[in-house]
């Protein structure tokens, strides 16, 4: 069965915590194959468990930590499972999001591989497609190795043949969007020979990615290994044309007395447009994609959404009583809408534009915020004087802290690592570790803070003072005020209320990826065979076999060097 392993780090020390089993292992199933850790969630492959009648099929398993204990929540496994594929043999997680490789299973073509994408649906993970690359043939192996980060997931299938090259190995990106998963390029290294089996790991940050090649010889150093970076292209060559406009930074501003919100151009601070609203529309958030604007409006009970290419409004979603605040995840799937009567917290699934569950938290809440990998909400109530915690894995309060008096804002660094909350009327900044969901500083500001913003770089937390008239700037290392800004009279603004985006009048060619310079051997690294000693090629080498997964296989597999 095997078993996964969880430590802990204080200061520099690391401690074993718990001891992970699947509740229905059995031997061979080879649990810990494969590991992803997001948060308060972990993924673990056993790609050689039998599922039902179906031999080393495969399964993966979800854990949660609820206060300090992990605890199995779901045991995942292919929509169309068969024998021998091995679902599991990688993994990654990113907020409500999982994709899983099955390398052995049939994707467009007998054994070519294939990985299944799943979503959390309130804590309930379910699959919803199967994906597999464009070309990948028999024996290609896509989905050997997965990662995911936001819209972004790269699947390795390193015993692809490129050209003439057998076993190249090439890498598949795929991206999300409302349709779903669909391949957006197919990486191939510019350099490639045979058997460098490229795309054997690969690691993915959205815009970057970077591929494995254990057996790549570098400058004559037979298996040195080598690893390879691809950027997408911020800026691709439009097609030439007379004149261009360029891309203009967008932001939406609520106005509760004229019933509108306004667009501003920011390079020139121009109102572009302005979008007709009713019931004083306050609180603004712009969805990942940049796509739509979601606008709270409080005195009709309902959330407005805005289409950003054509600010109109293309749904309403009724919500709570008096609505506030707003906040969506960060794959753009859930949107947190605070309702300060009602006590309550609606989430909104974005596809559908429908509720699809109201979370209770304290009273009065007003300000909200997410985390980078989307798997907590703060909630600031301000009349419990309190911040409720939400796990978005299944939308339940999991911890509730105490704060100052009077709470309306809230704002997350972008480490995760704290979450600064402004306590009106006890005229301080409140800072919660989020690890342990204690308030770790308290921090005098002007009078009447209200609303409370993070620097891109997470070193500096700006508090609007109301009565005060002021900004406190404060050095998130030190936890102190180190600048005080006077602004205009009675300053309330939120730090999540003001959305931004890229707009241009000219189509932008769709980027695509392209591979840094070649890695000399001062930018390479070198995995090193485990299991078998690296034999120097002779040029009557003939081919290693692909390595081929076992009932009972040594960790990690690695592929057989020529000899």
């Amino acid at each position: 069965m095997i078993a996964v392993y969880v430590f802990t780090g204080s200061g520099n020390t690391w401690s074993q915590v718990q001891k992970l089993e699947a509740s229905d292992g059995a031997a061979g199933d080879n649990l810990g194959w494969s590991v992803a850790l997001d948060g308060n969630t972990a993924l673990v492959g056993a790609p050689f468990a039998t599922v039902g009648s179906e031999y080393q099929q495969g399964a993966a398993y979800l854990f949660t930590l609820s206060g300090n204990t992990w605890s199995e929540a779901q045991k995942l496994t292919a929509s169309d499972r068969a024998t021998s594929e091995y679902f599991g043999f990688s993994v990654a997680v990113n907020g409500t999001t999982a994709v899983i490789g099955a390398p052995y299973a049939n994707g467009d073509t007998s054994g070519s591989g294939a990985a299944y994408a799943f979503h959390s649906e309130l804590g309930n993970w379910n699959e919803t497609q199967k994906l597999a690359g464009s070309d990948s043939l028999s024996g290609n192996q896509f989905g050997y190795k997965v990662a995911l980060k936001g819209n972004v997931a790269l699947f390795g299938g390193p015993f692809a043949d490129i050209d003439a090259n057998t076993e190249q190995g090439a890498a598949y990106v795929f991206n999300r969007d409302d349709g779903g998963w669909s391949q957006e390029q197919k990486l191939v290294t510019s350099d490639g020979v045979a058997y460098d089996n490229a795309a054997f790991a690969v690691a993915t940050s959205e815009t970057t990615a970077v591929l494995g090649l254990p057996n790549a010889t570098i400058d004559g150093h037979a298996y040195q290994g080598a690893a390879y970076f691809y950027q997408q292209s911020p800026t691709p060559t439009p097609t030439p044309t007379p004149t261009s406009t360029p891309c203009a930074v967008h932001a939406y501003i609520s106005n509760a007395d004229s019933n509108n919100v306004s667009v501003i151009d920011t390079s020139d601070n121009s109102v572009v447009a302005t979008v007709a609203l009713a019931n004083s529309p306050y609180g603004v958030a712009i969805t990942p994609d940049d796509a739509r604007a979601y606008v709270t409006n409080p005195t009709g009970n309902s959330v407005s959404v805005i289409d950003t290419a054509t600010n109109t409004v293309v749904a309403t979603v009724s919500v709570g009583n008096i609505p506030y605040g707003v906040a969506i995840t960060p794959d753009g799937t859930r949107a947190y809408v605070t309702n300060n009567q009602d006590d309550s917290v609606s989430v909104i699934n974005t596809a559908t534009n429908t509720v699809v569950a109201t979370v209770a938290v304290g009273t009065f809440p007003y300000g909200v915020a997410i985390n980078a990998n989307g798997s907590r909400v703060y909630v600031a109530n301000e009349f419990s004087s309190d911040v409720s915690v939400i796990d978005t894995s299944t939308n339940t309060v999991v911890a509730t802290v105490a704060v100052g008096n009077a709470p309306y804002g809230v704002a997350i660094t972008p480490d995760g690592a704290r979450a600064y909350v402004a306590n009106f009327t006890s005229n301080n900044v409140s800072v919660i570790d989020t690890s342990t969901n204690t308030v770790v500083a308290t921090v005098a500001v002007g009078s009447a803070p209200f609303g409370v913003a993070i620097a891109p770089d997470g070193t500096r937390a700006y508090a609007a003072n109301a009565i005060s008239n002021n900004v406190s700037v404060i050095d998130t290392s030190t936890n102190t005020v180190v600048a005080r800004v006077a602004v205009g009279n009675d300053p309330r603004p939120l730090g999540n209320f003001i959305g931004a985006l890229q707009q241009c009048s000219i189509p932008t060619p769709t980027p695509t990826a392209t591979p840094t310079a070649t890695p000399t051997p001062t930018a390479t690294s070198t995995p090193t065979p485990t299991a078998t000693p690296i034999v120097t090629p002779t040029p009557t080498a003939t081919p290693r076999t692909r390595p081929t997964p076992r009932p009972r296989p040594t960790p990690p597999p690695c592929p057989t060097p020529r000899r």
